[in-house]
């Protein structure tokens, strides 16, 4: 699948109940019971963050979190260039600039080889996160700070990370990754799905299930002529080293 530049995907991250330094704290509340800020991040082959968006309150699902953020708005608006797109789950819009797996379960081989090839690469985000996590131990407990700074570590945490994997630090890299990406050890971080709950997931799944595009259909079928399947057996977890191409 050429023309993959970047991997999209949420994240929750606990801060305590917000004071004074915001207008509205029960927006941080999410409907996972806990205070949190939504980070939308984009990162690429080497899992090295390449964008992040972390303004967002923590009831805010994925798609509008970003569509608020610089990057949501251009592609929606200019897109990228023609063949180039990222990757992301059902929780954001389909495009010519982000393509997400076919809805719905049982489907036709070649939608379903898709699904997982198209995964095989949004998988890089999910294992960023951990990474991140398992590098800076901050994040091992809710941020006890205003929620303006919380925002600035959290953006300063992935510039890091970034450098790390720069300067080739292995000390923290890990050998496997489970395919959910769940952070190691266990941590505020949350995936931000807004499909979880089906009474708000309905109109969404509806409207997913007749998107058509023309570059998701032809890698679709490109995949589907190579004669690229679902493997029948095999590992979910990813061995180091494995990146996108």
């Amino acid at each position: 699948m050429r023309g993959i530049v970047g991997a999209v995907d949420g994240i929750a991250v606990k801060i305590r109940c917000p004071s004074g330094d915001v207008q509205n704290p029960a927006a941080y509340f999410n409907r996972k019971g806990f205070y949190a800020i939504v980070v939308q991040a984009v990162c690429d082959a080497r899992r090295r963050f390449i964008f992040v968006y972390a303004n967002s309150e923590g009831s805010t699902p994925d798609s509008v979190a970003w569509g608020s953020s610089s990057l949501g708005e251009f592609l929606s608006s200019t897109g990228l260039p023609s063949g180039y797109c990222i990757v992301g789950d059902a929780a954001y819009p389909l495009s010519l600039s982000l393509l997400t797996p076919y809805p719905g379960d049982k489907l036709p081989s070649d939608k379903d080889a898709f699904n997982y090839w198209q995964s095989h690469y949004r998988i890089e985000i999910e294992c960023s996160f951990g990474m991140l996590n398992r590098r800076w131990g901050i994040f091992w407990r809710p941020l006890e700070m205003s929620v303006g700074k919380a925002t600035r570590v959290i953006t300063c945490c992935m510039k890091l990370h970034n450098i790390c994997i720069d300067a080739e630090d292995e000390a923290f890299e890990m050998g496997e990754i489970d395919w959910d990406g769940l952070p190691v050890p266990s941590s505020p971080f949350d995936p931000q799905d807004e499909c979880e709950l089906e009474e708000l997931s309905l109109a969404h799944r509806t409207q997913r299930r007749n998107e058509k595009n023309d570059l998701r259909e032809y890698h679709r079928e490109n995949l589907k002529q190579m004669g690229f399947q679902r493997p029948r057996v095999g590992s979910r977890k990813r061995r180091r080293g494995e990146v996108c191409a």
